[in-house]
């Protein structure tokens, strides 16, 4: 998965149009998934709450360094950006991951499967990635390593987002601080002020569909969920 993954992404990245391209992405990626999805098994093992990221913050911001990348720190409490500056002339283009999780209990039979607690909204929690946002963050920290390696073959800029509380702080009112979350917080920290993309790819993991494709479509899609607070008087 991890592997087919990063080579569509990589293909979005450098516009490949001909099929001679495919073969040194293919087996870089090959090289590096290993690694990838060691990633992805102790970001799942180690989960951390929204605006509580910080062992995954360092993590990414250790990768990022190794890669060679770039690396910026202090959006949405913790928040990472990594730049890449390619060998060729070219635009500036993003890929972000989100890598937050969330107050529920695994029950997957797997070995990394996560037995960690979290405190959310004061009360002490089971915390899991239920929703794939420890393989987003592997995926994008696989595809920094390939495009690192070969950075001569890149045309222009990439940055990388690595985005925390897509799924709300654990440490405050999500209803009425939302202003201090995800996306949001991060532009408004400035996260996108230098090397500003012209645009920004993203993806989701999804549970039926086929490994190793890609699917799109015209619209909205993943978009947002909005929160409602009704108060009754008796």
């Amino acid at each position: 998965m991890y592997l087919k993954k990063s080579f569509i992404i990589i293909n979005l990245i450098l516009g490949i149009q001909h099929l001679a391209y495919a073969d040194w992405i293919n087996q870089a990626a090959m090289k590096v998934e290993p690694h990838t999805i060691q990633l992805s098994h102790y970001i799942h093992t180690n989960p951390e709450l929204g605006n509580l990221k910080f062992k995954t913050s360092e993590l990414v911001q250790k990768e990022l360094n190794a890669y060679g990348a770039e690396v910026k720190k202090g959006f949405a409490k913790t928040g990472v950006i990594g730049v890449l500056k390619g060998g060729r002339p070219g635009p500036v283009i993003a890929l972000r991951a989100d890598m937050d999780v969330l107050p529920i209990q695994e029950k997957a039979p797997v070995s990394f499967a996560s037995q960690a607690t979290g405190l959310y909204e004061g009360k002490i929690t089971p915390v899991a990635h239920a929703c794939g946002h420890d393989a987003h963050t592997a995926m994008l920290l696989g595809t920094a390593q390939v495009l690192a390696e070969h950075r001569e073959k890149v045309a222009g800029t990439v940055v990388f987002v690595f985005q925390p509380t897509e799924e709300g702080g654990a440490d405050i009112d999500n209803f009425s601080q939302g202003e201090q979350i995800g996306s949001r917080k991060m532009i408004a920290d400035g996260a996108l002020s230098n090397s500003k993309p012209e645009v920004i790819f993203g993806l989701h993991v999804m549970a039926g569909m086929p490994s190793g494709h890609l699917y799109y479509k015209d619209g909205a899609v993943l978009n947002s969920a909005d929160g409602v607070r009704i108060t009754l008087n008796g």
